[in-house]
């Protein structure tokens, strides 16, 4: 009989298939866009999802007009006013990242949309264990560290990039799944998905969404009831609820 861990190695390559079906069947759906590239998302929806201001999105979204290559951090399929995709979420996440916990000023951020677009990578922030520019500095992935080329080899953010990739997962250099953190336990408990639900954010391994758990214990009823009534364990809809609840407090 096959041991324990070839078992899991063929289900983990298994799953990897269907997962890899499932996307080339959505793919077709959407007249040949990734489910990445498809506009779900209302602005207000971004801005919940990855915690930041609304009036700090529309910023990020902003051209400021300083020369001819557009400097917004985020350009949306459907220009300025439109709705994003799933690939304007996981960039808004990586922004906010740098933003908040990098440190790094949104004037420098800029400068590095434009250096990256004129080398001709249009989604510089889509995936930032790739080469970085911030500012003056070229930053890039040496073994386990970001090195600053530009400045003797100070070693810098790596935290920051620690954080990001905790949270997306990408197939084929597309980012497929987000995990949104909240609360303290950083858990990995609710997840944001494109080929799932059209992108809501939902228990982890299931199609169920955290609003429709919200809205049932709104209604009055209890927890253990509704995680019954969806066959999942209380405490991932306890963690649906927290999310929710983390949404509707920034």
């Amino acid at each position: 009989m096959p041991s324990d861990s070839t078992q899991t190695l063929a289900q983990l390559f298994f799953n990897r298939l269907i997962n890899r079906a499932a996307t080339l069947e959505i793919t077709k759906f959407y007249e040949g866009r990734h489910p990445s590239e498809v506009p779900f998302y209302t602005q207000r929806a971004v801005a919940a999802i990855c915690g930041v201001p609304s009036g700090t999105l529309r910023n990020w979204l902003t051209d400021t007009g300083r020369g001819g290559t557009p400097d917004a951090l985020l350009i949306s399929p459907e220009g300025e006013k439109g709705r994003l995709s799933f690939q304007n979420l996981v960039e808004a996440y990586a922004i906010k990242q740098l933003r908040r916990q990098g440190g790094v000023s949104t004037r420098r951020l800029r400068n590095a949309a434009i250096y990256y677009r004129e080398q001709g990578f249009p989604r510089p922030f889509l995936n930032i264990k790739e080469d970085w520019l911030v500012g003056t500095g070229i930053y890039r992935i040496v073994g386990d560290d970001l090195v600053d080329a530009t400045d003797w080899g100070q070693y810098v953010l790596r935290p920051i990039i620690n954080q990001y990739s905790s949270r997306v997962t990408y197939d084929n250099g597309q980012p497929v799944e987000f995990f949104p953190a909240f609360g303290q336990d950083g858990s990995r408990d609710v997840k944001v998905d494109p080929r799932i639900r059209f992108g809501h954010p939902a228990i982890a391994g299931t199609g169920i969404r955290t609003a429709t758990i919200w809205s049932r214990a709104q209604s009055g009823e209890k927890l253990r009831d509704i995680a019954d009534g969806y066959a999942v364990e209380e405490h991932l809809a306890a963690a649906a609820l927290r999310y929710e609840a983390s949404r509707r407090i920034r």
